[in-house]
């Protein structure tokens, strides 16, 4: 008994003065009566852990049952990286589990959770939910959306791939008891990075019920389709208002079109998607009936993968009125440990008025491994000459390679392409065989190849004029042969080759011999030393079966010199010299001999500098002005905020300046501005001015705006306008778009309301393909 009253003694005393509670409570522990002394000759039982994780800050009562620790009249406790706030709590520090009743609440890893009952389990980051709150933090959902989302639930139960829920309400407003809108739904699963789907769903606005819908499904992903109804006006559409609704179907999601525009009439699709792939189907009803069908699909089948895609298009205004359009592609793959065979099938029509086409082909290809020996799924190269400079210095003798496995590749192809017009039509077939075997030995790699193209119909003017019938090479490097070892400055390589090509000129095979040879390397430099120098020259020598022959030498250098740790100055020569005829024109290359100089200065200000230029020596010899086009470019990048380049370039022939360009990318506050100006000083006109402005903003009132001018039609190209209106947690949202030039040029008019939190925002700056209606360059130029 007296035991007893000491240690009761001690526990109020260190409730009262101790700094860390946990740490009092655990000596506090030890002070208790104990059973009855054990039988030495028995293990003693198991003690009772408190998990270094688990930080009482404060507590009412608390008891400890085995690994569980009670803690009742409230309580805060730091439980690994969350914080845990309730009434009642039961803490399971064997294995990492919690249970709080009563106030409960629960903050960290990305979320925070309020309710009547919460259970967590830290080991697999799962939680259970009762009657509660769950703020869901960008985090959580991968940086997919801008603000948290919070989900009011009966039941919600989450872990890191899946949230799921029953009886809930959903929104990004941060009105708790009354958001401006609100997703109500029966059912609710949430995949992070993927969508949020909402099951018995309805949306409300202002606490009334706008619409029902058996599901409706969120897309997490920046460029996803927008859900809510958008109003607008475009040159070729009319007056419209499309909406998109959707419905579970087993585990996957239909997706439903609905679409009216004055000119054309009713529109109505549906998207099924699934994780195989993609079938969409979308129709006008109208004057000018369209039809578009597509089918995406990869997965196993049978013991292969197949791909397909499909696509029938029938008078599609956007792309192709008055035309049918038809494609389709098939892929299978059979892969094994030896090799892989591969069937592949292709098919593209067009019908449009008087005239149709058609493009088939159907090819097979084998690729197998015959042997022991590494795998070479690509003829061995040389060493790099980075790989090369990097070996050390010591000498070190010649590495043996062993001998690599045979490699073989067979393709059959069978290729068709005809087209019929008023007055006639064309038609021709091949088949294209092909054959490569390729083995590496320790000496040297060797590669054969056969190709040959068979006309099978009658063809007018067809040649094969790719045929190789056939061609064997051979490539080595002097490191294998001997000659050099690991880690010389330089490297060398060789390869020569037989082979029969074809003449294009005559149309008539040529049997070819050549010898070919590379040395490249770059003197070692200390460190500290401001030059550079590396250097490359070729030698090639063909001969050709109708008594012709050419050899080309090449060769290419450059020397650099390092001015303090960030500018340089640099020279380079380049030459080529072809000697001689060669039939082929495979083979045929421009002589050159020329030099180039370039410096570049950088400043710690941000202040940098850099021009280039060169000299031919060739245009000096026949009396043309050598010295090539001047180029200068002035950047100014101090930080972030604020970048300027300027381009500049001088036509050394002509004499006169070219063109000069200034990009200027800054922010006032919060706003962005991008510009970009271009001066002909040839015409002596300002050839283009663009000019963009983002995120600029006054009181609930935001818009963003472009504009691209033509100086040489004196016109404005393009313009976009977008208007914002903040409705707290939505925002209504009107676009004005007009392009002048181009696919579907015209002036479209939108409008619709987002929801800020969600992503698959506002269309800024891109036109009806997507392209970029302004040349200012973008955030990096």
């Amino acid at each position: 008994m007296r035991g007893f009253v000491a240690a009761l003694g001690c526990l109020l005393g260190s409730a009262v003065i101790a700094a860390d509670y946990g740490t009092m409570l655990a000596e506090t522990l030890k002070l208790l009566p104990t059973s009855p002394t054990p039988d030495p000759t028995t293990s003693p039982p198991d003690k009772p852990r408190v998990d270094p994780g688990v930080q009482i800050r404060s507590a009412g009562n608390t008891t400890m049952r085995g690994d569980v620790i009670v803690l009742e009249n409230g309580a805060v406790v730091e439980f690994r990286e969350r914080t845990l706030t309730a009434e009642h709590m039961e803490i399971n520090s064997r294995n990492r589990t919690a249970i709080l009743t009563g106030q409960a609440n629960v903050v960290g890893q990305g979320d925070e959770l309020t309710g009547e009952e919460i259970r967590l389990d830290m080991r697999y980051r799962t939680y259970s939910l009762r009657n509660g709150v769950s703020r869901v933090s960008p985090a959580w959902l991968e940086g997919r959306v801008v603000t948290p989302v919070f989900i009011n639930a009966a039941d919600l139960r989450g872990q890191p791939e899946r949230i799921e829920g029953r009886a809930v309400r959903v929104t990004t407003c941060d009105h708790e008891d009354h958001p401006h809108y609100d997703f109500g739904a029966g059912g609710l699963d949430v995949l992070p990075g993927d969508r949020i789907i909402l099951r018995g769903a309805r949306i409300r606005a202002l606490g009334r019920t706008i619409l029902r819908l058996p599901t409706i499904t969120i897309p997490l992903i920046e460029d996803g389709d927008r859900y809510l109804p958008e109003v607008g006006q475009s040159p070729d559409e009319g007056y419209y208002i499309k909406a998109r609704f959707s419905t579970e179907v087993g585990t996957e999601i239909v997706d439903f079109l609905t679409d009216y525009m004055t000119k054309l009439g009713l529109g109505l699709g549906s998207e099924y998607r699934n994780s195989h792939g993609l079938t969409r189907l979308y129709g006008i009803l109208g004057r000018d009936p369209t039809l578009t069908a597509s089918q995406t699909y990869s997965g196993n089948v049978g013991p292969g993968f197949l791909n397909f895609d499909g696509l029938y298009q029938k008078s599609a205004y956007q792309f192709a009125p008055e035309t049918t359009v038809t494609s389709a592609r098939l892929s299978y793959a059979l892969n094994g440990s030896q090799g892989n065979t591969l069937l592949t099938a292709f098919r593209s029509g067009t019908a449009t008025g008087g005239f149709t086409s058609a493009a088939e082909s159907v090819s097979i290809s084998d690729r197998r491994t015959w042997g022991g020996g590494p795998r070479i799924g690509t003829r061995p190269s040389v060493p790099r000459r980075e790989e090369v400079l990097s070996q050390d210095p010591k000498p070190t003798a010649r590495s043996s390679r062993p001998q690599g496995p045979l490699t073989t590749d067979v393709n059959f192809t069978w290729n068709r392409s005809s087209s019929q017009f008023t007055g006639g039509g064309t038609e021709a077939e091949r088949l294209d065989v092909k054959f490569g075997a390729r083995q590496s030995f320790s000496m040297a790699d060797a590669e054969f190849a056969y190709e040959r193209s068979i006309p099978i119909s009658q063809t007018t003017n067809f040649f094969g004029n790719r045929d190789r019938t056939p061609f064997l090479s051979l490539s080595s490097d002097a490191v294998r042969l001997g000659w050099l070892t690991n880690n010389a400055p330089f490297r060398m390589d060789f390869d020569t080759s037989i082979g029969e090509l074809i003449d294009p000129t005559r149309r008539r095979p040529i049997t070819r011999m050549t010898f070919e040879t590379g040395l490249q390397g770059s003197p070692r430099f200390d460190r500290s030393n401001p030059w550079t120098f590396n250097y490359s020259g070729r030698f090639l020598q063909g001969m050709y079966s109708d008594d012709t022959a050419q050899y080309i030498l090449r060769y290419d250098a450059r020397v650099g010199y390092r001015v303090g740790s960030n500018s340089s100055l640099g020279i380079n020569y380049r030459t080529n010299k072809p000697v001689g005829f060669t039939p082929l024109a495979i083979d045929r290359q421009g002589r050159f001999d020329s030099a180039g100089f370039d410096a570049q200065f950088n400043f710690r200000n941000g202040l940098q500098f850099q021009a280039q230029t060169g000299y031919d020596f060739l245009a000096g010899m026949r009396g043309i002005v050598p010295w090539q086009q001047v180029s200068f470019q002035l950047n100014y990048l101090p930080n972030d905020r604020l970048r300027i380049r300027t381009n500049a370039n001088y036509d050394t022939f002509s004499q006169v300046w070219g063109f000069v360009r200034m990009d200027a990318d800054f922010w006032i506050s919060d706003t962005r501005v991008v510009t970009a100006v271009r001066y002909d000083a040839r015409r002596s006109v300002w050839g283009g001015i663009s000019a963009v402005v983002e995120g600029f903003r006054l009181g609930k009132l935001g818009g963003n705006f472009g504009v691209d001018y033509n100086g040489y039609t004196r016109r404005i190209e393009a313009q976009q306008y977008e208007l914002t209106y903040d409705l707290h947690c939505t925002e209504a949202v009107l676009t004005f778009s007009e392009t002048r030039a181009g696919f579907r040029a015209g002036r479209q008019i939108a409008f619709f309301i987002r929801i800020k939190g969600l992503p698959g925002g506002s269309p800024f700056g891109t036109g009806n393909r997507g392209q970029n209606l302004f040349g200012v360059g973008g955030a990096g130029f």
